[in-house]
């Protein structure tokens, strides 16, 4: 069953080492073709999902021409306890992102909720 997004968000899929990862991509419609935009990386907390985040962070975004990019962390407890592939498959997920939207290189941020906090040390 296809999952159904807020308008504006797409879902991404980006092989990973041996696995492959999702994560949801915002944009502002208004400010694609603009000059180039901050993306904050939003990692949710245990439990979680990037949509949620995304979601959650889509006003500002919008308000401000900010590109949002929620990855999807899998929410098993050694997901958690250990980093794995994921800054590599972050960065690759923000490189992707800049062939679709002009991506400010200089304003790249990480937030994190709650467990999701610990992804951006």
């Amino acid at each position: 069953m296809a999952q159904d997004l807020p308008a504006g968000v797409e879902k991404k899929i980006i092989q990973a080492g041996s696995t492959q990862q999702s994560y949801y991509v915002y944009a502002p419609e208004h400010a694609r073709d603009a000059k180039p935009m901050p993306v904050i990386v939003v990692m949710h907390g245990a439990g979680g999902n990037g949509l949620e985040q995304v979601a959650a962070w889509k006003p500002l975004a919008e308000a401000n021409n900010i590109i949002l990019i929620g990855p999807n962390i899998r929410n098993s407890a050694a997901d958690w306890d250990q980093l794995y592939d994921h800054p590599e498959w972050i960065k690759s997920a923000i490189d992707e992102t800049g062939k679709q939207h002009p991506v400010d290189q200089r304003r790249i941020y990480l937030w994190g909720y709650s467990a999701g906090g610990m992804f951006t040390f």
